[in-house]
């Protein structure tokens, strides 16, 4: 569905596989029992400046 729209992901699957992925993002992952992963590599909140923007002054707004 993601690769139908352009959208670049990785999805993984099996807990071994999994497991692995997340300790090659993060060398001290932890998280017991995952048995896939599905990465979004662009957007989310983390690149979306301008709705960060908009939350920070949201919450100031609030004091």
């Amino acid at each position: 569905q993601q690769k139908a729209i352009g959208y670049e992901s990785v999805f993984v699957e099996g807990a071994k596989a999994s497991m692995d992925y997340m300790k090659g993002l993060f060398d001290d992952w932890q998280a017991q029992g995952i048995t896939s992963v599905l990465h979004e590599k662009p957007g989310g909140y983390s690149n979306n400046t301008r709705a960060m923007y908009g939350l920070a002054g949201k919450a100031e707004g609030e004091g």
